[in-house]
């Protein structure tokens, strides 16, 4: 199936690139080029630069179907990786079951459960469901030990248990040294990196050093979906400081989701992201069209009508409760103060502190608030 892709595209693609062009890109020799040719499965990170080579910017949707047919267990356990890093869900269950088909030596068994609770994590299952699963989960492997480590930070994170995650995810670095295959090492230091810049820009309010872990992750061109996502930190990092650099990676991040076909995450960019970026930095010449009710009302209450904006955020609020952006909202309509303190003490709670510089600014001057919002975000 594999080989059949690329004769395929020999045939079709232009400018026309031969096998030589191929082995040069893959740094392969003729024999390993001759024994693919004949059948014999190569290296996954090889397999990987080939499909870049010839798909460019497109050899995503090719190469996520040859995870579904590797046969060499090294090149399945990759693939699961390349998978699951890049929410390709559909794509891994099928894999799974093919492998659980096979009969696989118990190594590839640990692998596929350890994967199926990935699986859970990205279908959004329930936070506590997923940590008794990686608790009662006692892997062998020092690679399915990490991963456990690296979705056990993750729910953390998504539970809103910040501190907790800080203290897993510092305590993993050390241990990716004690993984000895590259490409599951390589992939998982990523994911770390990526923990790292999301707990360091909205936990600590460190968008620097955010930034910084962003960055590495862009420039390693390891993966397209972290990178998207690594956009989108960078992006949100230069929220309070430089509107261009924070609208140029956000569209840089919406982008890349439509390069890999995630439409639907894109459309959250134009409903939510770029109308609340907009409203931020004063910078709307319109009411935005989005059905993000709070985003309408964000618009109204920076540069419309305020009394419109009360309405949508009470009608809102009394439909889904209150958060920090919708006290925030409603603070900004209404000039109450104590709605601001109320959006920090949100914040702080359940966004972490990285956000809650919206509300700060219209309180740290106020000899009643500032002494509490400063402790809130400083101590």
């Amino acid at each position: 199936m594999i080989l059949s892709t690329i004769e395929e595209a020999l045939d079709t693609i232009e400018p026309r690139i031969s096998w030589k062009d191929i082995a040069n890109a893959a740094g392969i020799t003729n024999s390993a080029l001759s024994h693919f040719k004949k059948g014999t499965e190569l290296k996954f990170p090889t397999l990987l630069k080939i499909a870049k080579f010839i798909f460019k910017n497109k050899y995503f949707s090719t190469f996520k179907s040859w995870c579904i047919n590797f046969q060499q267990p090294m090149n399945i356990r990759y693939a699961m990786e390349f998978l699951a890093v890049n929410k390709l869900i559909d794509e891994l269950e099928e894999l799974i079951k093919k492998v659980l088909k096979l009969r696989p030596n118990q190594e590839l068994v640990e692998w596929t459960k350890a994967y199926k609770i990935q699986i859970m994590y990205l279908r959004r299952e329930p936070t506590a469901k997923i940590l008794n699963e990686i608790r009662l989960f006692s892997p062998k492997s020092v690679e399915i030990k990490v991963l456990m480590n690296i979705l056990d930070a993750s729910c953390k994170n998504r539970f809103g248990d910040y501190d907790s995650m800080a203290s897993v995810v510092d305590g993993l670095m050390d241990t990716l040294d004690e993984i000895d295959e590259d490409f599951v090492k390589e992939s998982y230091s990523i994911r770390v990196k990526e923990l790292l810049a999301y707990v360091n820009l909205f936990t600590y309010n460190k968008p620097e050093v955010a930034r910084s872990f962003a960055e590495e992750i862009i420039s390693s061109d390891f993966c397209a979906t972290l990178t998207a996502h690594s956009y989108y930190i960078v992006g949100m990092s230069y929220l309070f400081t430089n509107y261009d650099e924070c609208l140029g990676n956000i569209m840089r991040y919406r982008e890349s989701l439509i390069l890999l076909g995630r439409e639907v995450d894109a459309k959250i960019v134009d409903e939510n992201d770029l109308p609340f970026i907009n409203s931020v930095w004063r910078k709307h010449n319109e009411r935005p069209v989005t059905s993000d009710i709070s985003e309408i009302a964000h618009y109204e209450a920076m540069l419309g009508d305020k009394q419109v904006a009360i309405k949508l955020i009470d009608d809102v609020i009394a439909k889904e409760g209150a958060n920090g952006f919708k006290l925030y909202y409603k603070g900004l309509a209404t000039g109450d103060k104590s709605l601001f303190m109320q959006s920090i003490v949100h914040f702080t709670k359940q966004n972490g502190k990285f956000y809650a510089n919206l509300p700060y600014q219209y309180v740290k001057d106020d000899p009643t608030f500032a002494p509490i919002a400063n402790l809130l975000l400083n101590g």
